[in-house]
This record gives C-alpha cells, sequence and structure tokens, in this order.
C-alpha cells in the first residue's frame, strides 16, 4: 500500500554535438534487417546504415554517424511526423505473443513528450492505440526507456500493425536509437533483473587525463561514485525522520535511509486518513519535515496516497458522507494535498489507492457512497487539470 511508482530512465552519457555514445544490446541480433524470432522490429540500431525498413512521415529522417549511429529528425510538420515501421503480423498469433519488452533511447536539445502509438488494420476496422508515453527533459545526452507491455488483444488476427512515434511539441529536434520490441519469455527472474540493471543502471565512463610528466601507465585512480539517478526508493516511517529532522543527527534508522536510497514515500502520515483526522483540521508537520529532511540530503518524495478505495481506510467522518457531500469531501481532499506540497516539490502523488476489489473488505467506497460511476475518472481528471506538471499514478 505504500509503493514506490518511478518511471525507469537512465540518462545515457552522449554529449549532443561532440558524442559518446553507449550502446545498448538488448538481446536482438540484427544483420541487414533480418529479424531473430524473439524481435518484432528490425533495423532498430539503425548500424546497417540504411533507414529500411523504417519510414519517415512529416520530416527528414538520416542516419548519422558519432562512434554509432544513430537515426536524427528533423524539419518535423507536427506531432505525428517521425519514423514509423510495420511490424509482422505473423509475429503474433496468441494473447502470450502480445506480452513484450520495449526499449529505446532518445534525445532532443528541449523537453518533449515520447507517445509510441500502434495503428492495426482489420478488413473493417482500423484503430488506434498509444503503448508508451515517455517524458524527456531537455537533454545533450541519450536517455534510455524500458518497460514491459501487453499489446492489445485487437492485433491478434489483424492484416497490418504499424509502429509509430509522436512527438509534442512537433518543432522539436529527436535523437533515437536502440530501439527495441521483444516477446517477453519466461526464464530465471535473476537473470532477467540482471538485463534490466545491465541496460538501466550501467553505462560506460571515458575519462580523459591531461598529463605533462606523468605516465598514465603510473597512476592509480580510485573512483568513489557518491549518488545516481536511478530512483531507488523505500516507504519510510516519517515520524522516525521527524525526530531526526528536530534533533538535527541523524539515528540508526536516518542513517539507514540517507546512505541507500534515494527516493522516498511515506508509508502512512500523507494518506487522507491520517492527515485530516476530522473535517477542516489538517495535520502536515510530519510529513513536511520529513520531506525537508529528505531535501537536505537531496533526496525526491513522492506523495503516497490522495485517496484510498478501501472504506476503513478513510477517515471517521468522511465514512457517513453521501452524494454531493461526499463528493466536496474528495475534491477539497484532492486540492488541499496537492496544492499543500507543491511548495514541497513532490512530482509524483498514487491518486486513489489500491482500486482492485479484493479481500474481505470492499474497495468501492466511493462508488457506492457517491453513486457515481465515473467518479474514480472524475477525481483523475480533476487532479491533471489542478496540477497539470505533476505526475499522477493508479497505484
Amino acid at each position: 500500500s505504500s509503493g514506490i511508482n518511478a518511471e525507469y530512465i537512465s540518462s545515457v552519457q552522449t554529449p549532443w554535438l561532440t558524442g559518446q555514445k553507449w550502446n545498448i544490446l538488448f538481446g536482438i541480433l540484427l544483420s541487414n534487417v533480418v529479424l531473430s524470432l524473439s524481435s518484432y522490429i528490425a533495423n532498430g540500431d539503425f548500424e546497417t546504415g540504411v533507414l529500411e525498413p523504417w519510414t519517415c512521415s512529416g520530416a527528414k529522417c538520416e542516419i548519422l554517424n558519432e562512434e554509432t549511429r544513430f537515426l536524427a529528425i528533423t524539419e518535423r510538420k507536427g506531432d505525428w511526423a517521425g519514423p514509423r515501421q510495420l511490424l509482422p503480423v505473423e509475429g503474433f498469433s496468441s494473447n502470450d505473443d502480445l506480452k513484450v519488452t520495449f526499449n529505446f533511447s532518445i534525445r532532443s536539445p528541449k523537453p518533449i513528450t515520447a507517445n509510441w502509438k500502434v495503428r492495426v488494420t482489420k478488413p473493417d476496422e482500423t484503430k488506434y492505440f498509444v503503448i508508451y508515453t515517455g517524458h524527456i527533459i531537455e537533454s545533450s545526452y541519450f536517455q534510455t526507456f524500458f518497460s514491459y507491455l501487453t499489446l492489445p488483444n485487437f492485433i491478434l488476427g489483424s492484416d497490418e500493425v504499424q509502429l509509430y512515434l509522436e512527438v509534442t511539441p512537433g518543432e522539436a529536434l529527436i535523437d533515437l536509437d536502440n530501439i527495441s520490441l521483444e516477446s517477453e519469455e519466461e526464464g530465471n527472474w535473476q537473470d532477467e533483473a540482471n538485463k534490466r540493471i545491465e541496460i538501466l543502471r550501467k553505462r560506460n565512463l571515458k575519462i580523459n587525463l591531461y598529463l605533462d610528466s606523468v605516465q598514465p601507465e603510473d597512476l592509480q585512480i580510485e573512483i568513489e561514485q557518491k549518488t545516481h539517478k536511478f530512483p531507488f526508493g523505500t516507504a519510510v516511517k516519517s515520524n522516525r525522520i521527524a525526530d531526526c529532522y528536530d534533533a538535527n543527527k541523524d539515528d540508526l534508522y536516518c542513517e539507514f535511509v540517507r546512505d541507500n536510497f534515494n527516493w522516498l514515500v511515506d508509508s502512512y502520515r500523507m494518506k487522507w486518513r491520517p492527515m485530516e483526522p476530522s473535517e477542516g483540521n489538517t495535520e502536515t508537520e510530519i510529513p513536511d519535515k520529513m520531506i525537508d529532511w529528505a531535501h537536505s540530503y537531496g533526496k525526491t518524495v513522492r506523495g503516497h496516497a490522495l485517496l484510498w478505495a478501501k472504506r476503513s481506510n478513510n477517515p471517521d467522518w468522511v465514512q457517513t458522507l453521501y452524494g454531493e457531500d461526499l463528493k466536496t469531501a474528495l475534491f477539497n481532499r484532492v486540492d488541499f494535498a496537492i496544492k499543500h506540497y507543491e511548495e514541497y516539490s513532490v512530482p509524483h502523488w498514487d491518486v486513489i489507492n489500491e482500486m482492485v476489489d479484493q479481500g474481505a473488505e470492499n474497495h468501492t467506497f466511493f462508488l457506492d457512497h457517491t453513486g457515481d460511476p465515473e467518479i474514480r475518472q472524475k477525481v483523475f481528471k480533476h487532479a491533471k487539470e489542478l496540477s497539470p506538471d505533476t505526475l499522477f499514478f493508479c497505484q
């Protein structure tokens, strides 16, 4: 109930102009754009030196070569302009074939949102699906995205499946590399985890030494990693952290959190029940101190959770509310929590916790008491309208 939801993003050290570039070998062997049995994309690393079988719509696409090749996309005419490729429909014959891993590296000189989509065509109908959305920061370095996906069932029995990329804003320049879409094969979980580590948490490092009299072979260099960008987090007891903040001294608990994690989430006190025990009476001192402590060490705190679908985990005074009265209380809670913690730079919120109705107690409290079958969608939309730059999650 207090999970860390973080996009897996790895910044690959590749200068925009000078170009030291990390190559990801992701279980895909390409030779003259011939597909392996487990891969649905050909020429995803562009090492063939030609664009085919990719095509380019509404933009200029060319293969450039730094230390290795990549696809440069310029002169774009809109969000839709960019590369696309037909996927082999014969590779999708069962639901198991729809379980895939998706990987790509991208960079742009301005912040962008990348939406990977598929256009699926059948004799009597064509549908469009977003399969992955990534938010890319302005950077001269490649960022690598990796995810497990389940492709839409509509693909089965289709005549044509086209993968394509839409990027906003429409005029942004884009570089792409290491694109792969591969079947998710069952295997040893440790091997799979190590594979993800190789992709997401490792990179090559090049150090230039300018020496006058000392020979490189005479040097012994020690490198100590102080921090990392990869989100590695834990749930914390915020009262323990707040005690360290007040004492201006870290005990063993705080030391362990400080030395091992760079993302934190409050296990309890940022939820509605402890934060508003009676209507209009909000208590935020303890989580506020926890966040201040975290920020003093350069750590990020994400919000968990705006609401909780399980009845008993809502404030006592809320459990007797119905209809519009409950809706008002819900939206007031969302408004207060988001606005208060915007001041503390909380970048993520889990919106409604545990909407899966299972276990001894139902998780349909908001549906039952408001009588509104769309109340959950309305809460999500309201939160996004209130704070467009915050990332909201279904926990």
